[in-house]
């Protein structure tokens, strides 16, 4: 039996990706002469600064292309709720007292906290897909991952045979 550490799974690697400076990740491909995209209109205050903020820089560093604009849209959002939720509970605190059923006082917790946890949550997913975290930045963007090769006409024909239970 080998001593030692168990041997990291091959999918965990490709995930994780690598840090050595001989190792590049590929570039976003954009069609020549494609600008950055414009911020949406439907943006409320944080997000349009959000936008304002991040999308030239993230286009300068091939992170964003026009076909992810829509994810930085999301994350705009998300930042935007995030950011009225949390406003709301350093004003107003993480509870409030009620009076229950038995005329007592009862503490409960605000559901603005609650809905600021989860736009937290949405916010760190986002934030990782665009590189704005030390591990998203390493590895590919949804958009530099590269597609899987067009099957061959042989394959194909294997394909068919294979389904028709000619093998």
């Amino acid at each position: 039996m080998p001593s030692g550490r168990p041997r990291v799974p091959e999918s965990v690697k490709k995930a994780h990706g690598t840090n050595r400076k001989d190792r590049p990740e590929p570039k976003m491909k954009r069609s020549p002469g494609e600008k950055c995209p414009r911020r949406p209109a439907k943006l409320k205050a944080q997000g349009v600064w959000f936008w304002d903020r991040w999308a030239k820089e993230l286009w300068d560093d091939n992170w964003l292309s026009a076909k992810s604009a829509m994810g930085l849209a999301a994350l705009c959002e998300h930042y935007y709720q995030h950011e009225v939720a949390r406003m709301y509970v350093e004003r107003h605190g993480q509870t409030y007292e009620t009076v229950s059923i038995a005329g007592g006082l009862m503490r409960k917790r605000n559901p603005e906290y609650d809905i600021m946890n989860l736009e937290a949550k949405n916010l760190e997913k986002l934030y990782y897909e665009f590189g704005f975290t030390p591990l998203g930045e390493r590895r590919n963007s949804p958009a530099n991952i590269k597609k899987t090769k067009s099957p061959t006409a042989k394959e194909k024909k294997d394909i068919k045979q294979f389904v028709k239970g000619d093998m």
